[in-house]
């Protein structure tokens, strides 16, 4: 399913055949096919372009089918066993990006450091959003903003 020779990334899948979707029909041979392509390069256009659906609407037939359950729980399958299969764990991602954070020799540069340091952060829950929803006695929502400077209102 997935492809492990050393000139492609591990965690790219491999095409599949006809062969390999024997029991599946020809809609869901087209999801799989989608999913796969989509997990390749994280292009919903072009994995569906790719999985044989209209090219006019590739974008609007990707953005239906990222929505549908099955093709979330296909997804979510694949990208499970590539993790699986490669050996990779929160605290490799995590000992990978400090030390990009960290790397300060020549062939590092200051923009992979402040995106290594960025993601860390994410990660770690730092940077919330500064918003938060509440339902005022009319039932209507309201959005408020939480550590704003009072000069500024």
């Amino acid at each position: 399913m997935y492809s492990t020779s050393g000139d492609e990334e591990s965690l790219v899948p491999c095409k599949k055949t006809e062969a390999d979707f024997e029991s599946l029909d020809a809609r869901h041979y087209r999801y799989e096919i989608f999913c796969e392509r989509y997990l390749a390069h994280g292009n919903g256009s072009r994995a569906a372009r790719e999985a044989g659906f209209p090219g006019k609407y590739s974008g609007t037939i990707a953005s239906r089918l990222l929505k549908r359950e099955d093709v979330k729980m296909t997804l979510e399958a694949m990208r499970a066993e590539a993790i699986k299969r490669n050996d990779i764990d929160i605290d490799y991602v995590v000992a990978n990006l400090r030390a990009e954070a960290e790397d300060f020799s020549p062939g590092s540069s200051q923009a992979n450091r402040i995106k290594a340091t960025e993601l860390l952060g994410k990660w770690l829950g730092m940077f919330k959003d500064n918003t938060a929803s509440i339902t005022l006695p009319t039932d209507r929502p309201c959005k408020v903003f939480i550590g704003i400077d009072e000069e500024r209102i």
